[in-house]
């Protein structure tokens, strides 16, 4: 997975779902939308650019989760997947 953008919709995705639907357990964070700590605790191997900083920057923190889940259609693809 890469994330390539600063898009709050990708701040706050649920990690542990995401990991369950996808294949492989890389996470490149090129933007530092996403705590790395986070991002191992749900299973990923995460990177991101040098000097990533470990926290979500405030202004993404406030974004509700189920508004962006359904935004990028997470909770559909689950369930196509099996995994909701």
């Amino acid at each position: 997975m890469i994330i390539a953008t600063e898009w709050p919709e990708f701040a706050r995705i649920d990690l542990g779902l995401l990991r369950r639907v996808t294949r492989g357990d890389l996470l490149f964070d090129g933007r530092r939308v996403i705590a790395s700590v986070a991002a191992r605790a749900a299973g990923f191997r995460y990177h991101g650019p040098s000097g990533s900083e470990e926290t979500i920057p405030e202004s993404l923190q406030e974004i509700p989760r189920e508004s962006t889940e359904e935004a990028i259609g997470v909770p559909a693809f689950a369930a196509a997947q099996g995994a909701a």
